[in-house]
């Protein structure tokens, strides 16, 4: 009786507010979960106030074509190694000693250094809309794949323009580096449901300054997948992982034509020898050598 009154509640709010789309409909009526259609439905609400509005602040300036300094981010497909590189780097970041060689030579003076503020985080996000995502990807709740990209959308703009979010940090002088960004949804949701959609949820959202891509074999990928101990995810299958290299090569000339500073890593390297390779070209952005 509780639970009904309250679809009937939701269902009312909904309308008033015009969030009650086809996505939400279709969610509404299965009742499958009454997490995802909430989220699902507030989707547009998010998109519309983090991202699409008009904002006056030069910290809701950054947008559709615009670079966010001090904003790297770490892709490839699934097993290449993303999450671990970001690790390492946070380690790296850690120490102050690291940072006053980052992007110097051994023969170049070193200045006074002070630790330079910095932030590692994650796509999907621990926040309530990326947990949700973490439960679709791992077959935990079933969901359209339409209804997938405009959660992650939502998450990605909680993520970047919500309290201490990613474009508030940059903007302070904090170096803010992401596992995974908007490059995955347009590759991943891109092979899912077309290009359009992925790329209208994302076009408002800001490029990074660096761009790292670790690329992998979709074989050597999915055999580094088979031995984790976790459950796999939905897109943790060959056919699928094969057409995520093919997209991300495709996508990464445009990354580079819109001035992002784009690097390719063979991924069939060590960790230790990726993770030099993409310290080097932290150490080349600008907050690095402050």
């Amino acid at each position: 009786m509780i639970i009904s009154k309250s679809f009937s509640k939701l269902t009312e709010f909904w309308k008033k507010l015009n969030f009650l789309d086809s996505t939400t409909h279709y969610l509404y009526r299965q009742k499958r979960d009454i997490s995802i259609y909430i989220v699902a439905a507030i989707y547009k609400h998010l998109i519309t106030k983090y991202t699409l509005q008009k904002y006056t602040s030069n910290f809701r300036s950054c947008g559709a074509g615009m670079i966010l300094k001090n904003f790297a981010v770490i892709e490839g497909c699934d097993g290449s190694g993303t999450t671990t590189q970001a690790k390492l780097l946070e380690n790296k970041l850690k120490s102050k000693e690291n940072q006053k060689t980052a992007g110097f030579s051994a023969a170049e003076p070193k200045a006074k250094y002070s630790l330079i503020p910095y932030f590692v985080t994650c796509e999907p996000t621990q926040g309530p809309v990326g947990t949700l995502i973490r439960r679709i990807l791992k077959r935990e709740i079933p969901a359209e794949k339409e209804t997938l990209a405009r959660l992650f959308s939502a998450d990605r703009a909680e993520h970047l323009y919500g309290p201490e979010g990613i474009v508030t940090r940059c903007n302070q002088g904090e170096l803010v580096v992401s596992d995974r960004y908007t490059p995955s949804s347009l590759v991943y949701q891109g092979l899912e449901c077309g290009r359009e959609l992925p790329e209208l949820l994302n076009s408002a959202f800001p490029y990074p300054e660096l761009l790292v891509y670790i690329d992998l074999d979709s074989e050597a990928a999915i055999g580094r997948i088979g031995k984790r101990k976790e459950q796999r995810e939905i897109y943790d299958h060959l056919e699928f992982q094969s057409r995520v290299r093919s997209a991300y090569l495709e996508l990464l000339p445009f990354y580079e034509e819109a001035g992002v500073r784009v690097l390719c890593l063979d991924g069939t390297k060590e960790p230790s020898e990726l993770a030099l390779e993409i310290w080097n070209e932290v150490g080349k952005m600008p907050i690095m050598n402050k």
